[in-house]
């Protein structure tokens, strides 16, 4: 049957299928301090889930075609190159700020290298990311792919993130959890306190 499908008809039904994969990052990354686009969180999810190591590198590809069966996408791939390109350079230049409460901070550099080529996405992560992301020791949020692919806002994406990370929580004893935020780390958190502004710097 297989042999009798279009090249996009095989896409698409690898697609749906990849929609199942997990995403998975340490909580430094979920509860770190940063805004970002939707798009890019979207695709940076969809580039963690599919990640391979070559030569200590992780790095990974999406061609454009996948994304408009990932995204229901009716985009020319003239309108694609331009999205991605605007995406692209907010993914290589993306940095998260972590803090421990005792005023100790880390400032994480996600994505080394973000191109397009022939039809192709690709992604080069940072090496620090490794433990992060691709080697996990510690406390992870992991979540479905497909969770994540129909929010029409960024804020939607972060707070899904932040409230899965407590999931843990939830049994059979407790089914309701409650979990409290100061209003501004909150904010902070879900990208809308501009963390990168000279005000916010000088505040923190």
């Amino acid at each position: 049957m297989a042999d009798f499908m279009s090249e996009d008809e095989k896409t698409a039904i690898a697609v749906e299928e990849e929609k199942n994969a997990m995403v998975r990052k340490d909580n430094t990354i979920i509860t770190a301090k940063y805004k970002s686009p939707l798009l890019e969180n979207q695709l940076t999810s969809i580039c963690i889930s599919r990640a391979k190591e070559q030569n200590g590198e992780y790095i990974a590809t999406v061609t454009s075609s996948e994304l408009k069966h990932l995204f229901s996408m009716n985009d020319s791939n003239s309108k694609i190159y331009k999205r991605l390109y605007s995406v692209a350079k907010n993914m290589a230049g993306r940095t998260i700020s972590a803090e421990d409460g005792h005023g100790n901070f880390t400032v994480i550099s996600v994505i080394q290298e973000a191109r397009y080529k022939d039809g192709v996405f690709s992604v080069l992560f940072s090496k620090n990311m490794k433990p992060l992301l691709f080697d996990l020791q510690g406390k992870y949020t992991s979540y479905a792919l497909a969770n994540i692919l129909n929010f029409k806002s960024d804020y939607s994406f972060r707070i899904y993130e932040i409230i899965r990370k407590e999931a843990f929580r939830i049994t059979k004893k407790a089914p309701v959890v409650t979990i409290g935020y100061g209003l501004s780390e909150f904010k902070c958190m879900i990208g809308m306190v501009n963390m990168e502004s000279d005000r916010k710097k000088k505040a923190l």
